[in-house]
């Protein structure tokens, strides 16, 4: 079912959990806040609500936003997807909601990182950034690429481009911790807040 959108906010992310129902295979990039899929509802509802800074945001708007989310992250839970997916460890800093919505998101996390169809890898500090990548980007089922910044998403759909992004992922990925070297980091950055 599709829930009809009254809001940019709300928009955006009915397109996002309508491109996940379509996508059998995902990949993305994530460097500023934590990827949509493993987010707890509070991250969620602090992270929609800091778009009132650069643009108003009613709580309706809000809510709807986070309803759509939540039902993209049971998608996740279905295990019937590939998700790879690649957090930029200062992501993992940001007390975004403060130190207790942290502490339980990355709690969260961490219960996520056993998910099945889920490869989760965390970008360390200290490693060299890809050139030209200056944003977090998700390419569904290796055909299209959304960018999401303040100006607005970017949909991109050129082969030659969608491939580029391809590249810059598999760059990042082979860079990204995995598995128990994952879990000791993020375990150490929430333990440490």
């Amino acid at each position: 079912m599709t829930m009809a959108s009254t809001s940019r906010l709300g928009a955006v992310q009915q397109l996002y959990l309508d491109l996940a129902r379509h996508a059998k295979d995902y990949r993305g990039y994530h460097a500023e806040v934590l990827w949509g899929d493993v987010q707890t509802e509070a991250y969620m509802r602090v992270l929609f609500a800091r778009h009132a800074a650069v643009e108003p945001v009613s709580e309706a708007e809000i809510e709807e936003a986070v309803q759509a989310r939540l039902v993209r992250a049971d998608l996740l839970l279905e295990g019937t997807r590939s998700y790879r997916v690649v957090i930029w460890e200062p992501a993992l800093h940001v007390p975004l909601g403060g130190t207790e919505v942290m502490r339980d998101q990355l709690t969260h996390l961490l219960d996520r990182l056993d998910t099945l169809g889920l490869r989760l890898g965390v970008l360390p500090l200290g490693t060299e950034p890809v050139a030209g990548l200056s944003a977090g980007f998700s390419i569904y089922n290796g055909l299209r690429v959304e960018v999401d910044s303040l100006a607005g998403r970017q949909d991109i759909s050129d082969l030659g481009h969608v491939a580029k992004f391809t590249r810059a992922f598999e760059v990042l990925a082979g860079a990204a911790l995995y598995g128990d070297d994952a879990r000791r980091l993020i375990t150490g950055i929430r333990d440490r807040m």
